[in-house]
């Protein structure tokens, strides 16, 4: 493996830092790489086939120091618009510390405008051809939001994400979400890429041995999704360019379809989100209240009390002795 670590400035060292590994298989092709502020870390790579592509590992700033945000939002906004233009394939990841749910409801407010904090998330969401990993694969609820984070007060909130452009979407075939064997608050997110897809893709085209199955498949994709295409019964240096153009022009129908279907997704979450604020306005006013104001859920667990009596001083651990005596006190 090779690793690649931005450090921060040193009077901001504290709660920074972020790298990225690379298997050694493919530390080979990699052009570029740069870091920012110990928040970013980018990593570029030309492949066999003219792929090339731009990794984005991200830690966004905590709290609400606009300036830092603001900046930050800027330049990774700056990294991903770079890449496409220069047709890189993209993945961005990490703890972006913005949170989704959040997010969604302030889209419903009028004369919305993304917040500071949310602005890397509102040009991702309106982007023509980046996509959320998680939500590909599972259906992101209310009863089911796919939470990866939980801080001191035990509240539960999606801050970590992976984006891909929709160019990855065929390549990928899982995206999930698990807890790891370390120690940590946050769970770990990921997506699987098909690598032998990935790296040989442009080439697998050429080969005339599989042009009978990809031919089949392309058939069935166009029938499921009402496409047209056309293509030759066998494949030759003449006619390959013909069938190419074919098979992206029906790329680009599915892409099309696909960020419908995405955008009326979100327009679903949001409208589920909006809902449950509604109830909660007739059943729950103090979640209702909370959420508007954004406060963060504060508890306070006793694991432990140290019971004063006349005879001594004794730790108490149990639960029940414990509930009952704070009881006592108050």
């Amino acid at each position: 493996y090779q690793a690649f670590f931005t450090a921060p400035p040193s009077d901001q060292a504290k709660d920074s830092g972020t790298r990225i590994i690379v298997s050694a298989e493919y530390a080979r092709f990699i052009q570029d790489h740069k870091g920012f502020k110990g928040r970013v870390m980018k990593v570029d790579f030309f492949m066999c086939g003219n792929i090339k592509l731009r990794v984005i590992q991200i830690y966004g700033y905590p709290g609400h120091n606009k300036k830092n945000i603001t900046e930050l939002w800027n330049h990774v906004i700056k990294l991903i618009k770079d890449a496409q233009q220069q047709h890189y394939k993209l993945i961005i990841m990490g703890d972006f510390n913005i949170n989704y749910h959040k997010f969604l409801l302030s889209q419903w407010k009028p004369n919305y405008k993304p917040s500071y904090k949310q602005k890397l998330l509102h040009f991702l969401t309106y982007s023509d051809n980046l996509v959320d990993t998680i939500p590909l694969y599972h259906d992101v609820t209310n009863d089911n939001p796919y939470n990866t984070h939980k801080n001191n007060s035990g509240h539960h909130t999606r801050i970590d994400y992976i984006w891909i452009s929709q160019d990855l979407v065929n390549d990928t075939y899982a995206s999930d979400q698990f807890n790891p064997q370390y120690s940590t608050d946050h769970m770990v997110v990921n997506n699987v890429i098909d690598k032998k897809r990935f790296i040989c893709m442009m080439i697998c085209l050429k080969m005339t041995d599989d042009w009978f199955c990809i031919k089949a498949k392309l058939f069935e994709i166009a029938g499921t999704y009402e496409s047209e295409i056309n293509l030759d019964g066998f494949l030759t240096n003449i006619n390959l360019a013909a069938n190419r153009k074919q098979i992206k022009t029906l790329c680009r129908s599915l892409m099309a379809l696909f960020s419908i279907k995405m955008q009326e997704y979100n327009e679903e979450q949001m409208k589920n989100f909006i809902h449950k604020r509604c109830e909660d306005f007739t059943d729950n006013k103090k979640a209702m209240i909370n959420s508007i104001a954004e406060r963060e859920i504060r508890t306070i667990v006793l694991v432990r009390i140290v019971h004063e009596t006349p005879t001594g001083t004794t730790l108490v651990t149990d639960p029940v002795e414990i509930k009952k005596l704070t009881n006592d006190h108050f």
